[in-house]
Order: structure tokens, then sequence, then C-alpha cells
């Protein structure tokens, strides 16, 4: 989880606090580290354990920045549908997409740093 924070989050510069990117919620990084984990606790244990042990991390319950449309998007087609098979590529989309954001903040965050050294 700390290396997750340390990698995706965004620190604030006024605090210990970090900052989870617009798109992610508590269940896209639960589903996360289920895929890489299957013996990870249950969500009810996760969302606990992030409210005591993470109280520095916070999840934007909305915000000022405008949302990614592909994220808007997928969201609302995952709402429309009840199809299992629909939902099931309708995620697997999401994820991937989640998956080239992390790569983007992760680029980010090398090119921040190189810049800082200079």
């Amino acid at each position: 989880m700390r290396d997750w924070i340390e990698h995706c989050c965004e620190k604030k510069p006024d605090s210990d606090e970090y900052e989870a990117p617009c798109s992610f919620t508590i269940h896209d990084v639960y589903d996360e580290f289920l895929s890489k984990n299957k013996s990870i606790c249950s969500l009810q244990t996760f969302y606990r354990m992030l409210s005591e042990e993470f109280k520095n991390v916070k999840f934007p319950q909305g915000n000022t920045i405008p949302k990614c449309a592909v994220c808007v998007g997928l969201k609302k087609e995952r709402e429309k549908t009840r199809d299992r098979n629909e939902l099931a590529l309708i995620s697997s989309r999401i994820k991937e997409h989640n998956n080239q954001q992390k790569l983007d903040f992760f680029y980010y965050f090398i090119s921040k740093n190189k810049s800082m050294i200079f």
C-alpha cells in the first residue's frame, strides 16, 4: 500500500497528506491489490485499514479538476448495463485505462524529480 501511495498519489506540499488521483476510488485500489494478491483481506477490512492506518491518504469525493472524459464515459456505460459479459468487458477497459493513467503519473513524477535535480 505504501508503494502505491508513493507512486500514484500526490503529496500535498503543506502537510503530510496524500491526494489520490481523481479517477481512482477506494474500490479501484482494492481491485488492483486483489488482482495482484488473491489472499488479500475483505473489502470491509480494506476500508477499515485505510481509515485507521492511512488517514493521510485522501480520495477526492469531487473536485474542481475536470474529470477524464474516458473515465466518465466508461463509468456511465457500466451503470447502464446489466449484462455480465459486457460488465466484464467494461471493467477490463477501465482497468486498462487506469493502468495507463498510472504510467502517465509515474512518468510525470520521474520527470518532476529529474527537473528538481538540475
